[in-house]
């Protein structure tokens, strides 16, 4: 890392001073309902930020960083045998951001109004998960929570976005990506963990 640090550090100094920059922001957004009732719900919120400086008039070197929140509700109501108390919700909760550094190239000019571009590149993810219970009290209908310990887990990860951005004035343009990030270890894996994400982009000298 320290290596890493330098290079970028080096980087940032011997910048041509023609050189330019690209700042992003992105979102996704997801909501699901199931089970026979439908009082099951699960929702996905993701905010995307990079920030690319082009070396190159189609590469840049990218530093992004992203945070999720998953919440998964399950109201399916479960009596514990032999007690007084019924389960009528299970919340399970993951959190996670990442931060990583890498290298994007776009494929037309940025004056174009279409701009393709692809992503790739190593990222830090960190993870926490907890699961929280409701139960009623079937003599006094009482509830009690329990809230759930968290475990955190960090894990070394590659990233990958497929961006296309349409121009809407000179420096400003609507963004749609496909994104990925998963371990390191396991390129099998990147289907697997696929976000479809929309916001803008600003270039800038």
């Amino acid at each position: 890392m320290k290596r890493l640090g330098l290079l970028v550090l080096l980087f940032t100094f011997t910048q041509p001073a023609l050189s330019f920059y690209e700042l992003d922001g992105e979102f996704a957004y997801d909501k699901q309902l199931y089970g026979t009732e439908r009082n099951n719900k699960s929702v996905s919120r993701s905010y995307y930020a990079s920030f690319a400086s082009y070396f190159l008039t189609l590469t840049a070197l990218e530093f992004n960083y992203s945070t999720t929140k998953d919440i998964d509700t399950r109201s399916d109501e479960y009596k514990l045998t032999g007690t007084d108390y019924t389960l009528t919700s299970e919340q399970a909760i993951i959190e996670s951001y990442s931060y990583g550094i890498g290298l994007r190239q776009a494929f037309a000019n940025k004056n174009s109004f279409l701009v393709p571009t692809l992503s790739l590149g190593y990222a830090r993810q960190i993870t926490t998960y907890s699961t929280d219970y409701t139960y009623r009290n079937d003599l006094d209908s009482s509830t009690l929570f329990i809230q759930g310990d968290k475990k955190k887990q960090r894990q070394d990860s590659i990233f990958g976005t497929f961006s296309l951005k349409i121009q809407l004035t000179k420096n400003l343009s609507l963004k749609g990506s496909v994104k990925t990030l998963f371990p390191a270890d396991d390129f099998n894996k990147a289907k697997d963990y696929l976000k479809y994400t929309a916001g803008f982009s600003w270039m800038f000298q």
